[in-house]
């Protein structure tokens, strides 16, 4: 059976009854966490870049920009929540297919569901649906996409969104093919474009294309239910094998958002930096580490990590969060404190930072490139040494980031995060409001309801 037919199968016959309480409630963990950063990301330059935009092009105001006043048609909503959902770079990820996971699917979610009404429940789990789909079609890819340049988050997320707003629209199997391989065509994004704006751009597109993708299915477009595997399709297009009856036989068994779970990010830099900074933040708080007295740090990691993290010497806020450089910089003079705020041009340009980023090296380990790439042994690990002008050294090694999903930050935790967030754009009392109708998600009868209390 081709590819898009299995999915669309599975996405058709899959409803809330299938999805066990325990992956619910996770997937309202990640909801909070994505919404979060969703309404930080509004404050950001690039979120004021593309809510100009969707205002300025107007559309039928019938779905919320988050954060804002904003009201436009589903794909531009998808379009903008999606872009500030990545302006952080503060959301979760999967190392299914090396990507970051609800930033493309959950805009989707909230403009169809805004769009046609729908109960928390049936977004909650469409937006389950939608990240099963991306996580086992991008794990057939994984890491050759990535590898070849490919932006995994944008390429393999625009399924998911798909997959998302075709549930539901309703679409039926037929349409949902169509929905799919409509996507083909959309499915873009390169990792060139990492430590720029047109990184959270592009991402915010995959969930426009998927909504597109939808809703023009329903109109009655077509494309050819063999895309992924037919000559000149996506995988001989995208030089990937197109070996999917291993992943098809595991969807919803179990479900990619409770086994291995989803990473969550505990500082809003790229993930390559997370394990390397846990590292440096412990060592800071075992030998009460003065920044002063360090005359160099050490960091050998993964090859994955060297070749996400492109700017040893970051020129803007943007840049620093792909810059080992910066991260552990921050973490040195921030005495193991890595805030948001910390992310901003003059902090970037501050001399004390400029100083300490010339003193840290990021190199591959010879020892963890021989590991390859492999989600169990660490693929973004690095070994972080300090050496002092005393000449004391310190070195701890780190395979994983501590939010991991073996390891979850606590609900304090998380929840704190999201006021971090939100409280820069919404009042106390929305604030409260929106946290509680998100941790009852399933039980509110109108998403309508969550989108006025993450709204201005």
């Amino acid at each position: 059976m081709e590819i898009a037919t299995q999915l669309a199968k599975w996405i058709v016959k899959t409803g809330p009854e299938e999805i066990s309480k325990v992956v619910l409630e996770k997937a309202k963990v990640h909801l909070l966490d994505t919404i979060g950063v969703m309404i930080g990301g509004a404050t950001d330059d690039v979120g004021r870049v593309i809510t100009e935009y969707v205002q300025a092009l107007g559309g039928k105001p019938a779905c919320k920009v988050i954060g804002t006043s904003i009201k436009t048609a589903p794909p531009m909503a998808a379009l903008a929540n999606g872009v500030m959902g990545h302006a952080l770079d503060f959301d979760d990820t999967s190392y299914s297919y090396i990507s970051h996971v609800s930033v493309s699917i959950l805009p989707s979610a909230i403009a169809l569901g805004e769009w046609v009404d729908a109960p928390g429940i049936q977004v909650l789990a469409s937006y389950i649906i939608g990240s099963e789909v991306a996580c086992k079609l991008g794990a057939m890819v994984t890491p050759k996409l990535y590898e070849d340049g490919w932006h995994s988050t944008c390429v393999i997320g625009a399924f998911g969104a798909a997959a998302v707003a075709g549930k539901l629209l309703g679409l039926t199997e037929n349409q949902m093919v169509n929905a799919l391989a409509i996507t083909v065509s959309e499915a873009s994004g390169v990792k060139g474009n990492i430590g720029t704006m047109s990184k959270p751009f592009q991402v915010g597109r995959s969930a426009e294309n998927g909504v597109v993708a939808a809703l023009l299915a329903q109109k009655g477009m077509t494309g050819s239910s063999d895309i992924f595997e037919k000559d000149f399709g996506f995988c001989q297009t995208f030089k990937v094998k197109s070996e999917f009856a291993p992943f098809y036989s595991k969807m919803g068994n179990p479900f990619d958002i409770d086994t291995p779970g989803f990473y969550m990010k505990e500082f809003p830099s790229c993930s390559s930096t997370h394990p390397a900074l846990n590292a440096i933040i412990r060592l800071i708080q075992e030998h009460q580490i003065n920044p002063d007295q360090v005359e160099s740090v050490d960091c050998a990691a993964t090859p994955l990590v060297v070749t996400s993290l492109f700017y040893p010497n970051p020129q803007d806020a943007v840049q620093a969060r792909f810059s080992m450089q910066f991260c552990l910089g921050a973490a040195l003079l921030g005495k193991g404190e890595v805030k948001v705020t910390d992310f901003r041009d003059e902090k970037v340009r501050d001399a004390k930072v400029l100083e300490m980023m010339k003193k840290i090296n990021l190199r591959i380990s010879p020892e963890l490139e021989k590991k390859g790439f492999a989600p169990s042994d660490g693929p973004e690990a690095a070994i972080v040494e300090i050496v002092m002008k005393s000449g004391k050294r310190y070195s701890k090694r780190n395979s994983f980031a501590d939010w991991r999903p073996d390891h979850m930050p606590s609900g304090e935790a998380l929840t704190k995060k999201y006021r971090d967030c939100a409280s820069l754009v919404l009042s106390r009392d929305k604030l409260e409001r929106s946290i509680e109708q998100i941790q009852s998600l399933e039980k509110l009868k109108t998403i309508r309801k969550l989108m006025t209390s993450i709204t201005v």
